[in-house]
């Protein structure tokens, strides 16, 4: 892949990053008017009880896209397939990166209403820290493990963390009433010192 890139002009290899975007857009297109849709009907089901867990259930797409992308990547590279399959697991990275943001920041914006910035300003930099992290982490991992290895570790990696979801669907509930009376100290703390959004 690397020595393709190399034979190609700036314009060609920046054109490929149009999949990125093209993933981003449908990302926040499945999270955003999707999501809320799919959080209705299972709240119909629910007997018309709303919960922020219901948008849960979004993460098994991430289940799967953010594997298959990886996957695609490192064994496209690995074994040179054609370039669009490459670009084409760019784009699903986008709809991965896309749909993981909105989901995280409407759970807990859901689940703790009053501090909504807080959670934005959390994920941003979480978020960003992290891509920075990877900027320097995955050459060194490349090198060293080879594209096949080093994306099928992050592979599985990303399918753990995105299943974490599970534990959210299964206890969640539990989880905000056992922490309802310290969320709503800490509201009162926000307002007494004029803090609070």
């Amino acid at each position: 892949m690397i020595s393709y890139l190399l034979t190609q002009s700036r314009s060609q290899v920046g054109l490929a990053y149009i999949s990125c975007i093209v993933g981003v857009i449908i990302g926040c297109l499945t999270a955003g008017p999707l999501g809320d849709w799919a959080v209705l009907q299972i709240t119909r089901r629910n007997k018309g009880i709303w919960e922020s867990e219901h948008r849960q259930w979004l993460n098994l797409i991430l289940a799967l896209v953010v594997p298959f992308s990886l996957l695609l990547w490192g064994l496209g590279a690995q074994y040179r397939i054609h370039w669009f399959g490459l670009v084409f697991a760019m784009g699903l990275t986008g709809v991965a990166v896309a749909m993981g943001a909105h989901l995280s920041i409407s759970y807990c914006i859901d689940t703790y209403k009053d501090f909504g910035a807080d959670v934005v300003v959390s994920t941003i930099v979480i978020r960003n820290t992290m891509g920075f992290a990877m900027g320097y982490a995955v050459t060194p991992w490349v090198t060293n493990m080879g594209y096949q290895n080093a994306f099928i570790t992050g592979a599985i990696a990303g399918m753990v963390q995105v299943l974490l979801c599970l534990v959210f669907i299964k206890w969640g509930r539990q989880i905000r009433k056992s922490s309802a009376a310290r969320y709503h100290a800490e509201v009162a703390r926000a307002e007494r010192f004029a803090i609070a959004h």
